[in-house]
């Protein structure tokens, strides 16, 4: 009989942890990827401290602040964090 393997981690990552890694690796202050992106550096601070999506408007932000990095990246991110959560909610427990 075959395992299933698991695809999803146990518990999701928020994008915020994410776009805190591509931060500190850029070494560029919140601040200054809100001003870049466009959006206000509070929206930034919600995402980086997991109380608050990654929304089209701020993934297009980011793409223009950090320019290696697509909005389509970030949607994904945020997609597979929104489905994770989901799939606990599901699970029985």
């Amino acid at each position: 009989m075959a395992t299933k393997t698991r695809v999803w981690p146990d518990t999701p990552s928020h994008p915020g942890e994410t776009l805190a890694d591509g931060l500190r690796a850029r070494q560029r202050s919140a601040a200054a990827v809100a001003n870049s992106a466009r959006v206000t550096a509070e929206q930034i601070d919600a995402v980086l401290s997991g109380t608050a999506p990654i929304t089209a408007e701020i993934a297009w932000g980011l793409e223009a602040a950090l320019g290696d990095i697509s909005a389509r990246f970030w949607m994904s991110v945020q997609s597979d964090y929104d489905l994770g959560v989901a799939r606990l909610r599901r699970e029985p427990r």
